[in-house]
């Protein structure tokens, strides 16, 4: 109990401190510059860089920067910690190259696939609670209700969830992912700024808030064994699902100038979608 109260003053003071933290300011929308008395074309770069080489063509000019303006502003995160990060980020992608990879593949080489995805549909079951609640406290109801079905058909047909009968059966798949950290932005909270985790990755304020506000959701940590032993039991969930995203990470970074923002920039998008989703 004191290890849980303790948790949950560290979250309220994580929330506290991701409401409060100040978001990037956007960049400003870039305007479109008429040509002044003169008939000169736009001064800045962007003008000239999108100026036609026979040098007439102001319409057009003009079309492109009105274009540009109507673009909205690239998405941007806060990244005071970025010495950090960028510490443990050298830590993870020794970490993913070196040891997990290479697991992993071992690990898929033994392991059926059926077996690895079984595992994977058990614990995803398992999480119910986390996506049912997350998403009635974003009014998605009929998403909720989806949960509910999925959760009571795989439990009792699909062998406690090890089989994905809402799906093979009733042809109900999987609504997209929810979670604490979906909620808090669709409240209005900001991501703070950004973080990598240890082991885990990319994550950011709001977002680590609500990871670690998700232990209270999962069954997982209500089991009863230790706390370690509950520990080890998820990171059997973590390395298996690892398993099917195994060279992604490689993937990614493979060409990127600076794999630490391509890894940061890639976060940031994909929680985006996953939000709007």
């Amino acid at each position: 109990m004191k290890r849980w109260t303790a948790l949950g003053g560290m979250l309220l003071l994580l929330l506290m401190l991701a409401s409060c933290a100040s978001q990037p300011p956007a960049p400003a929308p870039l305007e479109a510059a008429s040509p002044g008395s003169s008939g000169q074309r736009p001064d800045g770069p962007v003008a000239a860089a999108q100026a036609p080489a026979t040098g007439g063509h102001l319409d057009s000019e003009d079309a492109i920067l009105a274009d540009l303006a109507n673009e909205p502003p690239p998405q941007v995160i806060a990244d005071p910690l970025e010495p950090m990060n960028r510490g443990i980020f050298l830590f993870n992608d020794a970490l993913y190259r070196h040891v997990l990879d290479p697991a992993s593949r071992g690990y898929k080489t033994v392991t059926p696939e059926g077996m690895r995805l079984a595992v994977k549909n058990l614990f995803t079951n398992l999480l119910f609670p986390l996506r049912a609640v997350s998403a009635v406290l974003q009014g998605k109801f009929e998403r909720a209700g989806q949960e509910i079905a999925r959760f009571v058909i795989n439990t009792s047909l699909g062998v406690g969830g090890m089989g994905d009968a809402a799906k093979d059966l009733f042809d109900l798949p999987a609504p997209p992912e929810e979670d604490l950290g979906q909620v808090m932005a669709t409240w209005g909270v900001g991501h703070g700024f950004y973080l990598i985790l240890p082991v885990l990755g990319p994550s950011s304020l709001r977002d680590g808030v609500g990871f670690f506000g998700g232990a209270y959701l999962d069954p997982v940590w209500y089991l009863p064994v230790g706390f370690w032993e509950a520990a080890g039991i998820k990171s059997v969930d973590w390395f298996n699902r690892y398993s099917f995203v195994e060279g992604e990470y490689a993937d990614l970074t493979a060409g990127a100038v600076d794999p630490y923002v391509a890894l940061r920039d890639f976060y940031l998008q994909h929680r985006i979608r996953v939000w709007e989703e």
